[in-house]
């Protein structure tokens, strides 16, 4: 399963910025609009890298079938909240 999110135009992306809680998930990082996903931001932390176009969250665990998880980025926050049926 794999969350995506896209850096808004003329946004950066700021390294670090990225918490998670609720769930092990593997953070991916894409430099051309998403066509991959294997990109190292650059910078220490708190650094802005502005190449960074797009996110993925890949789940590295199963989620529980009824689960809340969430995830925040530069002070927004996203909940995740869904529930998988047979």
């Amino acid at each position: 399963m794999y969350i995506y999110e896209t850096i808004p135009p003329f946004t950066c992306f700021t390294v670090g910025s990225i918490q998670i809680a609720g769930a092990t998930l593997k953070i991916e990082y894409s430099n051309n609009n998403g066509a991959t996903y294997n990109y190292i931001p650059t910078g220490d932390e708190d650094e802005q890298d502005c190449s960074v176009t797009n996110i993925r969250f890949k789940a590295i665990t199963p989620m529980a079938a009824t689960r809340s998880y969430i995830s925040s980025f530069n002070g927004f926050s996203w909940f995740y909240d869904h529930t998988l049926s047979n």
